[in-house]
């Protein structure tokens, strides 16, 4: 695949595998669209294509050292391992946008518009699915202490960053989440005060 005229990088690893969105499809109507893209050793940028070989329009916007790819693909959170050529959505759609994927799988990203309540950050592995990062550190997603919202970075501890907004005090913050002790549940630290809330994942 060689892009048409039009391309955007947008992470690279170890490797120097790049990955990113071209404009290289034709949609019905003889329109280009984007598709995510993979380049690698100054090869042709070669699409990221979903189940059974199908186009996807979309963008792949980060990739970990093992040759993860993560991005959209037609609305969709996906994962792609280079290595396999194995392709899994991640979510059911949405509108949202993948941030980054961390040395286990782990796929950080924002979505906007869920409940009405604005940006909301989560994140998803192929394996586990998806969740909302409210959820995972036990608030009620109709009446939280806080709002989460961009998820900003994840490495590979588990431990995301995200920007947040304490309800109470009507503050935002910048936030780090730590799995304790497993990934299905997350302390947070409202990053500058040094406090610490544990809060458990309500069953």
């Amino acid at each position: 695949m060689v892009a048409n005229g039009n391309s955007t990088p947008y992470a690279v690893n170890a490797s120097g595998t790049v990955v990113g969105t071209a404009s290289s499809a034709k949609d019905e109507d003889g329109n280009y669209y984007n598709v995510p893209f993979i380049y690698k050793d100054g090869a042709d940028m070669v699409a990221i294509t979903g189940p059974g070989g199908a186009i996807i329009g979309g963008e792949a916007t980060a990739i970990n050292e093992k040759g993860q790819v993560a991005g959209t693909g037609n609305g969709r959170a996906f994962v792609f391992d280079i290595e396999t050529g194995e392709f899994t959505y991640i979510n059911n759609g949405g509108g949202g946008r993948v941030i980054d994927i961390n040395g286990s799988g782990y796929v950080i990203g924002t979505f906007n518009g869920f409940a009405g309540f604005g940006d909301h950050g989560w994140v998803a592995t192929k394996e586990d699915g998806f969740n909302i990062l409210e959820n995972l550190i036990g608030q009620d997603v109709a009446n939280p202490d806080w709002r989460i919202g961009g998820a900003l970075d994840i490495n590979d501890k588990g431990q995301i960053l995200a920007e947040a907004f304490n309800v109470k005090e009507q503050k935002s913050y910048a936030i780090l989440l730590t799995p304790v002790p497993e990934p299905s549940t997350y302390a947070l630290m409202a990053l500058g005060l040094g406090v610490v809330w544990f809060l458990r994942r309500r069953q």
